[in-house]
């Protein structure tokens, strides 16, 4: 309930001021989480057209394409290392 309603305020705020690259990327963020990978991208294209050097619709972006399911790509990624799988350290001889 909580995502939706955040969903309508952001586009709300878009529709009040449609040249806000933040309202662009905060709506993408919650299309993130509740999982709609199509509209997600959209939102931050328009983010990074507004605004190029938007670092967080840029990061998200990639996050957004990385998580969606019919993107062949995705599997390319090498996943990084969770804090539980640790690459053992070296032991040198004295």
């Amino acid at each position: 309930m909580l995502l939706v309603l955040a969903l309508i305020a952001s586009s709300s705020a878009l529709a009040n001021c449609p040249d806000y690259a933040e309202g662009y990327n905060r709506r993408s963020f919650v299309s993130f989480i509740r999982e709609d990978y199509k509209a997600a991208p959209k939102c931050l294209d328009r983010a990074v057209a507004l605004t190029p050097d938007h670092i967080r619709a840029i990061v998200g972006r990639a996050l957004a394409l990385m998580s969606n399911p019919w993107l062949p790509e995705r599997n390319r990624v090498t996943p990084l290392l969770s804090p539980k799988k640790t690459r053992p350290r070296p032991t040198f001889d004295l």
